[in-house]
């Protein structure tokens, strides 16, 4: 990780104001699904910088490391269109479960996600978007792949289980009315 943060920045001759490097490189340590994240902030902080340079403001004003699944996620959403969005807003709602002890991550069949997800199609073509697969209406790279959800099958034969890609999304959406797990 220090190398994709360092490495690429040396090329160019662009330098990271003091411990920069370092606080980036504890951030991207710190969550899941580091690398396309750290991605994120690296490009968007080359786009900020101040001629050779990049400091620890233009860092702070992004968010950082974890303030870039939330940059990601506004623009997946919004590019959903709004029946889109109340389409995966129901679909996000139905992978958080709330406890005694606070919001957690659950997972769904994917059959019961395009259901949560409007149906048909158009609950195929959301839950494809929040998993980073293409839409098939777009030229190939037109967009790119960003995942707020990821699928995993526990065993052969077993339908995949849905669930958001990182706890992060709970605490930066305070999505309303979440199932519960209190009864």
């Amino acid at each position: 990780l220090r190398a994709a943060i360092e490495g690429p920045a040396k090329l160019v001759l662009l330098s990271f104001e003091q411990g920069l490097a370092e606080r980036i490189l504890e951030d991207a340590l710190a969550v899941e699904g580091r690398l396309p994240l750290l991605a994120e902030v690296l490009h968007a902080l080359w786009v900020r910088r101040q001629e050779s340079s990049v400091g620890k403001a233009a860092y702070d004003a992004l968010g950082g490391v974890p303030g870039a699944l939330s940059r990601i996620a506004d623009a997946l959403l919004e590019g959903l269109g709004k029946d889109g969005r109340e389409r995966a807003q129901k679909l996000l709602l139905s992978l958080v479960t709330i406890t005694k002890d606070g919001a957690l991550r659950a997972a769904v069949p994917r059959s019961e996600a395009v259901v949560l997800a409007g149906s048909g199609e158009k609950g195929e073509r959301v839950l494809a978007m929040l998993l980073g697969e293409r839409d098939p209406k777009k030229p190939e790279g037109a967009e790119a792949k960003v995942r707020l959800l990821s699928a995993s099958r526990l065993g052969e034969g077993e339908e995949d289980r849905i669930e958001l890609v990182h706890e992060a999304l709970i605490d930066r959406y305070r999505l309303p009315q979440p199932r519960t797990a209190l009864g």
